[in-house]
This record gives C-alpha cells, sequence and structure tokens, in this order.
C-alpha cells in the first residue's frame, strides 16, 4: 500500500488495504504527539484524558482490525469486495 501512495496512485492504495489506507493519517499523528509529549510536556489536563481512553480506544481499535481480517476473507460478495482481488 505505501508503494502505490508513494507513486501517486491513492486508489490502488485504497484499493490494496482500505483499513490501513484510512487509519495511517491517525497513525503518523499518533507517532507525532507522542514524539513531541517527550520533548515538550503536555498539559494534566490532555494527560488526563489519554490516560482515560487510551485504553478502551486500543481495545476498540484492535476488535477493527479483527473484524475487518475476518471480513475480507469471507467468500461472499459484499465482503470479498474488500479483498485485494476482488470477487
Amino acid at each position: 500500500m505505501l508503494y502505490y501512495l508513494v507513486h501517486a496512485q491513492p486508489w490502488t492504495a485504497f484499493r490494496y488495504n482500505p483499513l490501513a489506507f484510512i487509519c495511517l493519517p491517525f497513525i503518523v499523528v499518533s507517532l507525532l504527539t507522542s514524539a513531541l509529549a517527550i520533548k515538550v510536556p503536555l498539559p494534566v489536563q490532555v494527560t488526563g484524558l489519554l490516560n482515560t481512553y487510551a485504553y478502551p480506544m486500543g481495545v476498540g481499535f484492535l476488535l477493527l482490525v479483527i473484524g475487518f481480517t475476518i471480513a475480507r476473507n469471507i467468500p461472499v460478495l459484499p465482503f470479498c469486495a474488500l479483498a485485494p482481488g476482488g470477487c
């Protein structure tokens, strides 16, 4: 997928892995804010929110990835369209 993004083919990148394509901007922002948090301390309110919602969001994302992986391997018409080869 990253190969197609680097070569300016976003539609093909989305076709190969739509979940990663949608999640990639959030992952980049998360990594940047984590890197900046090491250099610049975050306010107490932001740190409290991160501590409160990090675990439930992580579990929800894990369930989303597992559900997407199972759905794209079901050989029925609406689900097989998620696979790179399609139906």
